[in-house]
């Protein structure tokens, strides 16, 4: 996918009618994740360039994934978690702070791993987590 085509409404309504049967659910927040091919710089993104796209739940390692759906199992690491409070037009401005204002104050860059947005009831408010590291740091420990 690119962001010139994001097909996120196609993408959720197929999604929306399979998730009652999934058993072993964590929660009952929908997510959307992203993975950028090439690690993510936001001043020089392209909005051609390519990624994943994926509409999710929080399983547990007991879950039976159906045969017409994948189980996604993320690389650990930290993550920087913002709140946007308002409607998904106005989600560029909370973007704009993260990438423009927080992350160069602050002594993190993000990380080359998926980025996830928690859906809020009717889109209205959601949470959107960016991987971190350390500048001085290539890798991750836990």
């Amino acid at each position: 996918m690119r962001l010139m085509e994001d097909k996120i409404l196609q993408l959720f309504s197929g999604f929306m009618p399979q998730i009652k049967p999934i058993t072993h659910r964590k929660n009952t927040e929908i997510l959307c994740l992203q993975i950028y091919s090439d690690p993510f710089d936001y001043l020089n993104f392209d909005t051609n360039a390519k990624f994943n796209k994926w509409a999710s739940v929080e399983i547990t390692d007991e879950t039976i994934v159906e045969p017409n759906m994948q189980r996604l199992d993320g690389p650990a690491g930290f993550y920087a978690v913002f709140l946007h409070t308002g409607l998904p037009s106005e989600f560029l401005k909370t973007y704009d702070y993260i990438c423009l204002e927080w992350f160069p104050k602050s002594i993190y860059k993000p990380d080359n791993r998926p980025y996830f947005e928690v859906m809020g009831e009717k889109y209205k408010k959601k949470c959107v987590g960016f991987p971190r590291r350390n500048l001085d740091s290539h890798s991750i420990k836990n």
